[in-house]
């Protein structure tokens, strides 16, 4: 596919997507919500912000692990969390920056399609697309994206027909403000190399950074602020901000391995505490690999805007999913007949 097709593939798609969110952000952390019990009013969000929840590499875990000192995760607990925040914040935006497969099996299948479904009833705007979701090849992945109604976004990855295997990006209104979110998936490293030939016999990965130029630019005019999910290694995804304008938060759906060569030969960075966010140049950088495995952690992002709706201010922290936060009644009867399937007596 050349490079002119390829530019009016993605102005065309700016007239075909629609999505957004909301944020509250600055460079420190954020005291972990509680979710509340009952119906509540729900108060407006001031209108100069807005807040976004994250989560990532998930692998679909519906329920809580099993583990004895500190069983964290649970979808039923994340809605939970999810509405005390749409409680306190009226513009949020739900993102989840993708490794949502686990395994090629019945029981993993089932996991996935349940986990797309309630991220719907959710209100999740999008999920990006990682290089680590894609190994089990083409008729799985197909599959999945078949069934699911939440947008897969990757702007990068091609069938080797070159036509595009996920939609590119969407725009969301949230209040006031457009909203634009970018997938790019990885093409390199961390996974085995047999799963990597896998990969690459069945998809065509084009330059990251050529197409994020290409379908920031396309939709630019139509939006006030612009995510990108990244795939990308830390390095990768660093140079990626630094040469393409127009980035405003860059969300790494890297490991935590892959993200530590950010900092080169920063050998005190690039071996300390990891940080969830980072300044890079104008783009904010945030590194989800903090948020563990699973699904026992959401990021919480919240960005605040000026008058010419420019980011003045962004904070973040991280929200712990642990037992102290209760289940989610409506979604846990969602997951009740699937769990009868994946645990029959």
């Amino acid at each position: 596919m050349s490079r002119g097709s390829i530019r009016l593939a993605t102005v065309f798609l700016v007239f075909f997507s629609v999505f957004l969110y909301g944020l509250n952000a600055k460079g420190g952390s954020l005291s972990p919500a509680s979710p509340g019990t009952g119906d509540q009013e729900v108060p407006d969000a001031p209108m100069d912000s807005l807040t976004i929840l994250l989560s990532w590499n998930t692998r679909s875990e519906l329920d809580p692990c099993a583990c004895p000192l500190k069983p964290s995760g649970g979808l039923s607990r994340r809605a939970s969390i999810i509405r005390y925040e749409r409680m306190l914040n009226s513009n949020l935006l739900l993102l989840d920056a993708g490794r949502i497969v686990d395994r090629d099996d019945f029981s993993s299948r089932l996991k996935i399609y349940e986990n797309l479904k309630v991220l719907k009833y959710l209100g999740y705007a999008a999920v990006g697309i990682s290089l680590f979701d894609l190994r089990f090849g083409k008729a799985f992945w197909k599959d999945v994206s078949h069934r699911s109604l939440l947008p897969l976004l990757s702007a990068n990855l091609l069938s080797r027909t070159g036509q595009y295997s996920a939609q590119p990006f969407v725009i969301k209104q949230v209040g006031k403000f457009n909203v634009g979110v970018v997938g790019i998936t990885g093409f390199s490293g961390f996974i085995p190399a047999e799963v990597d030939s896998t990969i690459r016999s069945d998809w065509v990965f084009l330059n990251p950074v050529e197409i994020s130029k290409d379908v920031i630019s396309s939709i630019r005019e139509e939006v006030d602020i612009i995510i990108l999910l990244s795939d990308l290694s830390g390095s990768a995804n660093k140079h990626l901000v630094e040469v393409v304008e127009g980035i405003d938060i860059l969300i790494s759906s890297a490991t935590a391995d892959a993200f530590r060569d950010i900092w080169g030969d920063d050998v005190e960075k690039r071996f300390g505490p990891p940080q969830f966010q980072l300044r890079v140049g104008n783009t904010y950088l945030y590194n989800s690999s903090v948020l563990g495995h699973g699904g026992e952690r959401l990021g919480k992002i919240v960005l605040k805007f000026d008058d010419g709706r420019k980011i003045v201010q962004a904070n973040s922290g991280l929200i712990e999913i642990d037992e102290n936060i209760e289940n989610d009644e409506k979604v846990d009867a969602m997951l009740a007949e699937v769990r009868k399937k994946l645990n029959p007596k």
